[in-house]
């Protein structure tokens, strides 16, 4: 039985992870090129109001379909595994992690250009 102190330790994990790989790049980002005057200007001109509209329910919709389609298939490969659910988690860890390096290395390049 885990401890309530190991316990503690065990979630430390994935939240350095979520801090180093989410929440510093957004924050960092968010600093460095997002001016007040520009987000004022983007809430009261029209066009570009319905252009941020479009975009935040495009968003919102593509995460919902994404969940809807994914929490099916999660909870099937969690109820009835079988030996090629390893495979298909492995594959599945292969391609997030490949994307993301992949993302992370064209953020690196196209703003570290000084």
């Amino acid at each position: 039985m885990v401890t309530g102190r190991a316990r503690a330790r065990l979630q430390t994990v994935p939240l350095a992870f979520l801090v180093v790989f989410f929440v510093w790049p957004v924050a960092h980002m968010l600093v460095r090129f997002v001016r007040w005057g520009d987000v004022v200007r983007v809430v009261t001109d029209p066009s570009l109001r319905g252009v941020a509209w479009f975009t935040l329910w495009q968003a919102a919709f593509s995460s919902l379909l994404t969940l809807c389609v994914g929490l099916p298939v999660t909870l099937a490969v969690s109820r009835w595994g079988s030996s090629g659910s390893v495979v298909n988690v492995a594959l599945g860890t292969a391609l997030w992690s490949t994307w993301e390096a992949a993302a992370a290395v064209m953020n690196f390049n196209v703003y570290n250009t000084t």
